[in-house]
């Protein structure tokens, strides 16, 4: 933000812009990196986000963001690349802007988009944060109802004083990042949790009518079938087959993508893709994706669609009677 209203600024009065930290341009045949610009440090400082959006185009969904970067150090995630630490809003902060889009415009569902919202800047993690936040919502006695991410391992933390909290916050859903149901891939994803904190996670927000959409990372180019069957069937005991259809993208510059590079593994003509080091795997990714893409292009992204019921209704009869 600051480095984008100081070009304008500049660029609006005339001015030279070459010592603008953040920006990389051109000058005749040369390319000028002007290098970093340090983060912020006090999120508080920046405005509320513009909201005419949810007006003009009868927006029912408010995205809201209350932190930047991530405790966690996944190997395919990019967020480290450009937020190196993690940096979070106040509680009163954030309820402030709830606050102000519930009465300005009527939208009382938020997402929350935050890379993994459990975090703080407290050193023992230990869910202040969120809890003070929840309180705050239920203190302010805003109607609302709220959708975000975090990890598997935030199970270790709950207890049921806590999940009550956030369900009488308003928490709704979760994204958790499973990413995988065996231990080769989750140690090649360097997540924190183990294949246990992933069952345990999803038994702990079902158990408190939580809704659950994982996150999973099915093929790579490691993958072979025993670590694919053991996928499949964490997958099909939890009632979330489709995401069988889901696989790595290697992100320039994150740790897996540097590996895939040595090994040479990556695409010449792709970012995202790499060759498979099983050649069955190869074939049977090459068929499913492929098949997969064709239905999407088709049929208007049948497939996302369909993966979204069968996430969020894997057992459609005692949803269908919930919402009724």
């Amino acid at each position: 933000e600051e480095t984008f209203i100081e070009l304008v600024t500049k660029i609006d009065s005339g001015e030279d812009y070459s010592s603008v930290k953040g920006i990389t341009y051109r000058c005749g045949n040369r390319v000028i990196e002007n290098g970093p610009r340090e983060l912020i440090a006090d999120l508080n400082r920046l405005p509320f986000a513009a909201r005419d959006i949810l007006q003009d185009n009868k927006i029912e969904v408010a995205l809201i963001s209350t932190s930047r970067g991530c405790k966690a150090k996944c190997s395919f995630c990019a967020t480290q690349l450009f937020w190196n630490k993690w940096r979070g809003r106040s509680v009163g902060n954030i309820v402030d802007e709830l606050e102000y889009i519930v009465n300005h415009y009527g939208v009382k569902v938020f997402n929350f988009i935050d890379s993994s919202f459990e975090d703080s800047a407290n050193s023992n993690d230990n869910l202040e944060r969120l809890c003070g936040l929840a309180r705050e919502i239920i203190r302010k006695k805003l109607r609302l109802y709220y959708f975000c991410d975090i990890r598997a391992d935030i199970h270790l933390k709950m207890t049921s004083s806590i999940m009550s909290l956030l369900k009488q916050s308003g928490l709704r859903a979760v994204c958790i990042g499973i990413e995988s149901g065996n231990s080769f891939d989750l140690r090649l994803y360097n997540k924190l949790a183990v294949v246990r904190d992933n069952r345990k996670v999803i038994e702990l927000f079902r158990n408190y009518g939580i809704g659950i959409n994982p996150g999973f990372i099915n093929f790579n180019p490691y993958t072979n079938l025993e670590r694919l069957k053991q996928n499949l069937n964490f997958l099909s005991h939890y009632g979330f087959s489709i995401l069988f259809l889901s696989r790595l993208a290697a992100y320039k510059g994150t740790r897996l993508y540097n590996r895939f590079q040595k090994e040479n593994l990556l695409l010449i003509d792709s970012e995202k893709r790499y060759y498979y080091r099983d050649k069955t795997i190869e074939k049977f990714a090459g068929f499913l994706f492929g098949n997969v893409m064709e239905l999407n292009r088709k049929h208007n992204q049948l497939v996302k669609h369909l993966e979204y019921y069968c996430i969020f209704f894997p057992d459609p009869k005692p949803a269908i009677e919930h919402y009724l």
